[in-house]
């Protein structure tokens, strides 16, 4: 009895051993399609050697990559949201433009608003669709009432939104409150290519504003220097004065740019040309230009010892600014030390009345000038 128990006990055994060895072969041997999927590295080299796999199969894509998948997803979405409510926006401009050109918006008419935004695409909308292109803006509480749209874009300084008005025929020669045309705002708040623009169709080069100012006087007082070589090239009228008897020499010497005093005097303009005040040139340079302006003025030959109205030389406007280096040219160039103005002041009391290092340095100059005579 007992010997057939154990013949059945030892068969069971084998059966045991046999399903192990089954299970453990089938836990650690890739099928065909596991070792020709997985990388090079990691391919077994024989039957029983394999690379470790993942017990289960549930997505194509590795546990790892699904987060940072599902993160650009999301950005993806997100990027599409924000680039549809911005052509919204966009198109919404064009759309209100098209709808209603001449209509208020913001508080101006919506030409003027588009403008001051930069919709070019609105812009030319807005024009297609029957804009007064040459409206003008009557708000009496804005600083700007008076200003056509193609002002406020020579003012803006927005070369493409001036041409478009231009070539919807915008009226060059319209003037504003004051008198100015765009050419104004074009010379002293613009660049050449505005300049430019307004010339080509027909701006006037030398029109006046009620203070008599012209846009090359603009140009030289606060423009920029090309935009002054570009009037002065389509023929601007260099000898012109305003209402105060001023030149455009005179107003390039208060925006201390040298350059300009070049181009100017290269015209032929008058060196020591008085304003009403009995200013030159220099005079003005002594005040409020800068010492290379003032060292071209007088490498130009201007007066160093003109006095204007009330008696005062260049010499005592520099040293009343306390400006060594300018006090020194005039020096240099001759000013007459002594001279006095109709208070009986000369250049040594003008320094004194500023009482500072600046004018201790002045009063040295003077000094060593005069212990040299």
């Amino acid at each position: 009895m007992n010997a057939p128990r154990r013949r059945s006990s030892r068969r069971s055994w084998r059966r045991t051993s046999q399903r192990k060895r089954s299970s453990s072969t089938t836990s650690t041997i890739p099928d065909q399609e596991e070792r020709e999927s997985a990388p090079p590295g990691f391919r077994s080299s024989h039957q029983g050697a394999a690379a470790p796999i993942s017990p289960r199969k549930e997505s194509p894509m590795p546990a790892s990559r699904k987060l940072p998948f599902v993160l650009l997803v999301v950005a993806l979405v997100g990027a599409g949201g924000v680039l549809w409510y911005a052509i919204q926006d966009l198109t919404g401009e064009a759309r209100i433009a098209h709808a209603a050109p001449n209509s208020p918006s913001n508080g101006q008419p919506a030409l003027h608003d588009l403008i001051d935004k930069g919709d070019l695409g609105a812009i030319k909308a807005a024009l297609a669709a029957g804009a007064d292109v040459d409206q003008v803006l009557d708000d009496p509480t804005s600083s700007r009432r008076g200003m056509t749209p193609l002002m406020l874009a020579c003012w803006n300084g927005k070369p493409d939104a001036v041409q478009a008005l231009l070539d919807a025929k915008a009226n060059v020669a319209t003037r504003a409150r004051d008198g100015a045309t765009a050419l104004f705002w074009a010379a002293g708040w613009g660049n050449p290519g505005i300049v430019k623009s307004l010339l080509d169709a027909g701006a006037p080069v030398d029109a006046r504003r009620d203070d008599g100012l012209t846009p090359l006087m603009i140009a030289c007082a606060r423009g920029e220097v090309a935009n002054v070589e570009a009037l002065l090239a389509a023929g601007a009228d260099a000898n012109a004065r305003n209402k105060w008897g001023q030149s455009a020499l005179q107003l390039a010497v208060q925006s201390g740019e040298a350059s300009k005093i070049h181009l100017l005097l290269a015209k032929g303009v008058n060196v020591n040309a008085t304003a009403d005040d009995g200013q030159t040139a220099i005079g003005y340079a002594c005040s409020q230009g800068s010492a290379d302006v003032l060292d071209v003025l007088i490498a130009a030959k201007g007066d160093v010892n003109v006095a204007d109205r009330d008696g005062m030389t260049p010499l005592m406007r520099a040293a009343d600014a306390g400006d060594e280096r300018k006090v020194a040219s005039l020096l240099k160039a001759g000013a007459n030390v002594k001279a006095v103005d109709q208070q009986g002041r000369d250049a040594a009391a003008w320094a004194k009345l500023r009482d500072d290092d600046a004018s201790k340095s002045v009063l040295r100059l003077l000094a060593e000038h005069e212990s040299k005579k």
